[in-house]
């Protein structure tokens, strides 16, 4: 077990898992060429680029199973004043090594998901936006201001309506709308 509350708990438990991750790189990069047990030599591969070989692998599996750590909150044991936040060994070490191995799709996975998110928080935002924009052409009972559209004005229950069905709109979805 390690304590995860902990500052040194927590350099452990992030430690392991980019320790692990690597090896599980390496193992992907020992699995990925026509026969298995081959490495790929660091090259250069045009004039300004270099080709980093199998240590490619090794850092996208050291990155993966750190950034993973995000996805895999950890366990929370007892109750109250007595409540520990852990991490079991055995979990730690053999999902690092395995996200370390699958490291490119996860990392591909997570950026998704903060897309994702982030998509999610722009939509909260726009829909907001709007119900205050309407609420407050209902303080001024529905006229615009002269110095917007001068006797321009819009029907308060139109207005109410437009909230209405804005409040309503599910944004539960919209982080899988782009897809």
């Amino acid at each position: 077990m390690i304590a995860y509350g902990t500052t040194p708990g927590m350099w452990a438990a992030y430690g392991i898992a980019v320790v692990l991750g690597a090896i599980g790189g390496l193992v992907a990069e020992l699995m990925l060429r026509g026969q298995a047990g081959q490495l790929e030599k660091p090259r250069p591969k045009l004039k300004n680029f270099w080709d980093l070989g199998f240590w490619a692998n090794i850092i996208i599996g050291a990155a993966a199973a750190a950034g993973f750590l995000l996805f895999l909150p950890p366990e929370t044991i007892g109750t109250g004043a007595k409540a520990h936040q852990i991490y079991r060994i055995e979990a730690l070490v053999s999902t690092s090594l395995i996200v370390g191995t699958v490291g490119g799709a996860i990392l591909a996975a997570m950026a998704e998901r903060v897309k994702a998110a982030i998509s999610g928080e722009k939509a909260r935002d726009v829909k907001a936006t709007s119900i205050a924009t309407l609420e407050s052409l209902l303080k001024v009972n529905g006229k615009i201001p002269d110095s917007f559209a001068p006797d321009f004005t819009v029907d308060p229950k139109a207005i109410q309506t437009a909230i209405d069905q804005i409040k309503a709109i599910d944004l539960s979805s919209t982080a899988r709308d782009d897809e």
